[in-house]
């Protein structure tokens, strides 16, 4: 897998996941999608605040779009970012959304961030269990702080500090320490 640059080429694919009942339910995605949505993503992010994750070995538009990634929150002055992902429907379960958070973390902290926020609905325990494995922490619930539907639901606060331990540096630390033992 790979991360790249989001760029028109890949507005249709990822405006076609917008209907999915996961994607509707755990993000700020409105209700229904608009049409033009993902097209809009190149100037909210501009050059540098979304991506996509690319599968395969294959270059530019050969290869799939499996995730798309972005940082809406990136306050360089304060230090401070809000990193999110999506995932492809049919490429859940399959390590898409922890290449990207670690990805994004990486590139977020050699920016200058000091604080990066993660917002999560409740009741999304596969993105909880990205969080904790990418090294973030949990702080707590925002009640009420997206709408859905019409409804308001609860998201968690997960963090990640640049002073927090790597968990990627702690596992190749590990492994190493497996190797050596005999």
């Amino acid at each position: 897998m790979r991360l790249v640059l989001y760029r028109p080429v890949h507005v249709a694919v990822v405006q076609s996941w917008l209907d999915d009942p996961e994607i509707r339910a755990n993000t700020p995605v409105p209700e229904p999608a608009p049409a033009d949505h993902a097209a809009n993503w190149l100037t909210r992010f501009g050059d540098e605040g979304a991506w996509v994750v690319l599968d395969g070995d294959a270059d530019g538009d050969a290869a799939e779009v499996v995730g798309w990634a972005c940082a809406p929150v990136l306050d360089l002055v304060r230090g401070e970012a809000e990193l999110g992902y999506q995932v492809a429907p049919t490429h859940r379960g399959r390590g898409v959304a922890t290449f990207a958070l670690r990805e994004l973390t990486d590139w977020a902290f050699a920016k200058g961030v000091h604080r990066i926020q993660l917002h999560i609905n409740n009741a999304n325990a596969a993105s909880q269990a990205v969080a904790r494995t990418c090294g973030y922490s949990y702080e707590g619930t925002k009640r009420e702080s997206y709408l859905k539907q019409g409804q308001r639901v609860d998201t968690q606060l997960w963090s990640r500090l640049v002073s927090d331990p790597n968990p990627m540096e702690s596992r190749a630390a590990d492994a190493y320490g497996q190797g050596m033992k005999s």
